[in-house]
């Protein structure tokens, strides 16, 4: 498990992110969704520890696959190099290039240096590098940023087949909800440097419940079936159409069925816009 307490990071007097507090669980693909600026990059970043910050980010994982902004490579070297390369580089021996280059379907490509790759082609051998030395923990910023909707499908694929993985956790991050759902376990919602909601990814609708207070102090954000927004001075519980009875059943031990104003029925396109 990847434990985050109390994360948060400044910039020059501004918070890039204020008091996160996760936790990420093996065998689920997170999808990390949130505009332009909302804070994804800076909380790969300091899960690598490669910014500073203040609090707690704890697990027991040493090796962490990251795809950060653009894939860094060596222009003037081929697939096959830049790969062995970074293996020598994390201790991995006996690496079988040409089997790693055909999971991202490079294997026509591993003799072509870097620089002549197509952008797609790029992409897929970042991810490509993240997966050298079996890691329980992989981070992928935005893999699918700036590709046309073929090389899109193909990351898309290669995350589906291979990175997801059992006792592997991965997190993806976007700000386009629509492909972050053909593949996600759980959507984590972040904006303005701070997790507002989490959702797991459901084919069925959702339920958003307006409630009359804000009972956070209650534990239903310790569950990734829902979780509690504020917006706009209200307070909601967002959950999968099928979860409503866990509600009712809690609630009615607390006395809390008072506290319901009205269940409105939505897509995820729609709860993640409210």
């Amino acid at each position: 498990m990847l434990s985050i307490k109390n994360l948060s990071v400044d910039f020059k007097n501004t918070n890039i992110l204020t008091n996160i507090n996760y936790d990420f669980k093996e065998n689920s693909i997170y999808g990390l969704l949130g505009p332009n600026g909302a804070g994804k990059t800076t909380l790969f970043k300091s899960i690598l520890k490669v910014i500073d910050y203040s609090g707690d980010i704890s697990s027991s994982i040493h090796n962490i696959g990251h795809l950060i902004d653009y894939p860094a490579f060596y222009s003037n070297l081929t697939c096959k190099e830049n790969l062995d390369l970074h293996a020598k580089y994390i201790g991995v021996k006996d690496l079988n290039i040409d089997r790693l280059l055909s999971t991202v379907n490079l294997q026509e490509a591993k003799n072509k240096k870097f620089k002549n790759l197509s952008m797609g082609m790029k992409q897929r051998l970042g991810i490509a590098k993240t997966l050298i030395g079996n890691s329980s923990l992989i981070l992928l910023d935005e893999p699918s940023n700036g590709l046309d909707p073929m090389g899109i499908k193909d990351i898309r694929n290669i995350i589906l087949k291979e990175v997801k993985k059992e006792q592997r956790i991965t997190i993806v991050s976007s700000h386009h909800l629509n492909e972050l759902s053909e593949f996600t376990d759980i959507f984590v919602f972040i904006q303005n440097g701070k997790i507002v909601s989490h959702l797991k990814n459901s084919k069925n609708y959702y339920s958003l419940i307006e409630i009359s207070e804000d009972i956070n102090h209650l534990d239903f954000t310790s569950h990734n079936e829902y979780s509690i927004i504020r917006s706009n001075g209200n307070y909601y519980i967002l959950a999968d159409y099928n979860d409503l009875i866990k509600y009712y059943s809690y609630t009615s031990k607390m006395n809390l069925e008072d506290i319901y104003l009205k269940i409105m029925d939505m897509n995820i396109e729609e709860a993640y816009l409210k």
